[in-house]
């Protein structure tokens, strides 16, 4: 007679294996930085030395993709003088705290976790959470959106402003971000 696993054990052995192939994959990627997110730190640096937000200072043209992104570099710029090993920090706790959301949200129990636990750990997701660029921010905004409406109830009211907000910023964060965002406002309005 074969030994049958527990579901709850099953589960949490699954989180343990994603846990241990995402921190390998992390290690792997830790060092890269893409090009664009030079750009962006240029433009925060430029912003916080000559009060320029511009790439070079004197012309006023702006390729940014994220506001929000170039933003919080900004912030972070007066930390360190090149904000991006400080943001990548930002962005790994970001996907860290929506991983932990995830768990704590939906728990071990439910098998809606799982899907979204596996996407914030995808190679893909881990390369771009060490990047420099906006992609984790997003991701976590997103998810945490996901989050909130699937546990929508009766009293929405109370979670409206919350998932109101971060329909805000994931807009700010990525323009194109607005088809996800709205939909899910709009269903929650509606809900």
């Amino acid at each position: 007679m074969a030994f049958l696993m527990p579901a709850r054990a099953l589960r949490l052995g699954l989180y343990l294996i994603v846990a241990v192939f995402a921190a390998i994959t992390s290690r792997h990627f830790a060092a890269f930085t893409a090009d664009d997110a030079y750009i962006v730190a240029r433009y925060a640096v430029n912003a916080r030395d000559v009060g320029d937000w511009a790439f070079n200072p004197g012309e006023p043209v702006s390729a940014l993709t994220s506001p929000l992104h170039g933003l919080l570099l900004v912030g972070l710029s007066f930390l360190a003088s090149d904000p991006l090993p400080v943001y990548k920090t930002v962005a790994l706790l970001a996907v860290v705290a929506t991983s932990m959301l995830l768990v704590l949200s939906y728990g071990v129990e439910r098998h809606e976790a799982m899907p979204l636990a596996a996407v914030l750990v995808a190679p893909s997701m881990i390369l771009w959470t060490f990047a420099g660029l906006e992609t984790p921010l997003l991701a976590a905004i997103v998810t945490t959106m996901a989050a909130i409406y699937t546990q929508m109830d009766a009293d929405n009211a109370r979670r409206l402003p919350a998932l109101a907000a971060l329909a805000g910023l994931a807009v700010l964060t990525r323009y194109d971000a607005v088809l996800f965002a709205g939909p899910v406002l709009l269903a929650a309005l509606a809900h």
